[in-house]
């Protein structure tokens, strides 16, 4: 880890359920994050239904000095939750922290992702 990544973080960010297995893809995503880059302080956080939540995980990274932060929105689409309640949730932590916050693009824009899935369909489908 590089000096200038000392006080930051990285905060994948999911939609959340009332079905407590649903997390698992993200805790293991999650793990592989932290397993490709060891020294990275990795939280994974909640939009609802489930803990922690957007809040808890950025007050336990304050907690611990983090300044930055930056944002992995685990969305497959934009929709209501990234343009309106995520910026929200954002500008809020923002203004009662004065911590700075990155926000990656939805996976579903990264062609990296779409290339896989779409990899990944058609060989699962023969």
């Amino acid at each position: 880890m590089t000096t200038s990544n000392l006080n930051s973080a990285l905060l994948l960010f999911a939609h959340g359920s009332s079905d407590p297995g649903w997390a698992a893809p993200f805790i293991k995503l999650k793990a592989a994050v932290q397993a490709r880059e060891p020294g990275r302080i990795v939280e994974l956080a909640f939009l609802e239904r489930m803990e922690p939540s957007f809040d808890s995980a950025v007050t336990k990274l304050q907690e611990q000095g983090i300044e930055q932060i930056t944002v992995a929105p685990i969305f497959l689409a934009i929709g209501g939750h990234m343009r309106n309640d995520l910026p929200k949730l954002i500008e809020e932590t923002q203004r009662r922290t004065g911590i700075t916050f990155r926000v990656l693009p939805a996976l579903g824009e990264a062609d990296i992702l779409i290339t896989a899935i779409a990899d990944w369909v058609t060989s699962a489908a023969r």
